[in-house]
């Protein structure tokens, strides 16, 4: 390990401690997950010293112990991944200091960078300590590298991609994201799901649905363009209409004024073939929003509204002028088969008559 820059007695036993896990890593994993019981206690209470030196050395020394287990494949069955990374999660949660803050994900940024193709169960921890960096009143510096390890997350790892547990935990980071106050970073977040393909169309709209939603209702102007991503992903190829209009008829439900007016523009794009069969669920709730207050909701009803009346009235057009082609041609019939009319068979009566 790397000999620390810091002198004094604390440093010196707490490099002895962190030297004893590095000799005994190759231990057989249930010895050495005993013997990291304890001693990552101790490295965690060294992290979280109000001394900066001491605390930036602990974390330090946790990312070379974690790096070095990472040289070793995960055998099945076992988390010590895991084990070795949650002590990271326990200093940046119980730390106040912001250089530990941003030093800890940093490490964390470093390890995913240099070894995202052998993770496996670390993925749990590294996600519970990015949740917690992306939540409101971290630093800048602390969101950025969280974005960072959540862009490799969601664009350059199968593990995520394969696991339903990870992938929820990677969803709720960016919505935690979008719950905060750094309007860059959320708009960072928007473009990072929109180019990833982790989770498929559905996921991704899904996503970009849930991102929008806590972004308007922790009153943060990016919910917009969460709904935006989410409709040009709507548009994209390959895309289940069925899903769309299941998502669409949702966005109505929730009843957001922003997301039912691009809700209602987009059901009006669906083609008229694939509408027909859900008319009957999708209109009373589009009809339910013509006295909003939101002018651009009450402006997409009256167009969605006029575009479905405007096909039934040239149809009842076609109709009439069908049925009265018919009754034209019952009466050119009849003629035909009674060439002379009541009024001229009379007057052929009187002729005889008179004959």
């Amino acid at each position: 390990l790397e000999t620390p820059i810091f002198k004094g007695l604390e440093l010196i036993l707490l490099q002895r401690l962190v030297e004893t896990v590095y000799h005994n890593l190759n231990r057989i994993r249930m010895v050495w997950s005993r013997l990291w019981a304890v001693t990552s206690a101790h490295l965690v209470g060294a992290g979280c010293e109000d001394s900066e030196g001491i605390a930036m050395y602990s974390i330090d020394a946790l990312r070379q112990i974690v790096s070095k287990l990472l040289e070793h494949q995960e055998l099945s069955n076992f988390k010590f991944q895991d084990e070795a990374i949650k002590p990271f999660v326990s200093i940046f949660r119980q730390s106040e200091l912001n250089q530990v803050h941003v030093f800890t994900i940093q490490c964390i940024l470093q390890v995913v960078s240099s070894w995202n193709a052998k993770l496996k169960a670390g993925w749990h921890s590294i996600l519970a300590c990015v949740r917690v960096a992306c939540k409101g009143g971290k630093s800048v510096e602390v969101v950025e590298a969280a974005l960072h390890i959540m862009q490799i997350g969601w664009c350059d790892c199968e593990e995520i991609s394969q696991n339903a547990a990870l992938f929820e935990s990677l969803k709720g980071c960016f919505v935690c994201v979008m719950q905060g106050k750094h309007v860059e970073h959320q708009r960072r977040a928007i473009e990072i799901v929109s180019g990833g393909e982790t989770g498929g169309t559905q996921g991704k709209i899904s996503l970009l649905l849930e991102m929008g939603n806590a972004a308007f209702e922790s009153d943060n102007s990016c919910y917009h363009q969460a709904y935006q991503a989410m409709f040009k992903v709507f548009g994209g190829e390959g895309t289940d209409v069925k899903f769309v209009l299941d998502t669409c008829i949702r966005m109505l439900e929730e009843n957001h004024a922003p997301l039912v007016a691009l809700a209602i523009q987009h059901i009006s794009q669906v083609p008229e073939e694939m509408l027909s069969d859900r008319r009957k669920q999708i209109v009373p709730l589009i009809v339910n929003n013509i006295e909003s207050e939101d002018s651009q909701v009450r402006t997409a009803v009256a167009d969605f509204l006029q575009a479905q009346v405007k096909p039934l009235l040239v149809e009842s057009q076609i109709r009439d002028g069908e049925e009265l082609e018919t009754r034209l041609e019952v009466d050119q019939s009849v003629k035909a088969a009674n060439p002379s009319s009541p009024k001229q068979q009379r007057k052929k009566k009187k002729k005889k008559n008179k004959k």
